[in-house]
């Protein structure tokens, strides 16, 4: 579970490089939420393949963090086959290289 592990921590302004997701995880949700400096490239935090079967909670993720950069791969979210609850993970986001083609739902 990583919910609200950086929640509104205005003064970060970068993800390290090593730091991906464990494929375990079903609660992101929130995690860097208002986090407004954060200025990462958030392509390859997300792990290769997600071991959860259930829903994984990703809902506001990176909500209002409007400086992040990247490409958000499809093929390991809203393309993986996997159940997200991802309301208005990217809401905001919208220097991501791909943001028009993130399903409405997750923005």
């Amino acid at each position: 579970n990583c919910s609200q592990m950086f929640y509104g921590c205005s003064k970060i302004t970068a993800i390290p490089s090593t730091l991906t997701i464990p494929n375990s995880v079903t609660n992101c949700s929130y995690m860097f939420r208002n986090c407004s400096s954060l200025t990462s490239d958030i392509s390859n935090i997300w792990p290769s393949a997600w071991n959860y079967t259930g829903t994984i909670n990703i809902s506001y993720m990176f909500n209002s963090c409007s400086k992040v950069v990247g490409t958000v791969p499809a093929d390991k979210l809203w393309n993986s086959g996997k159940n997200f609850s991802s309301s208005k993970c990217f809401y905001n986001c919208t220097s991501l290289t791909n943001y028009d083609e993130i399903p409405a739902g997750w923005k």
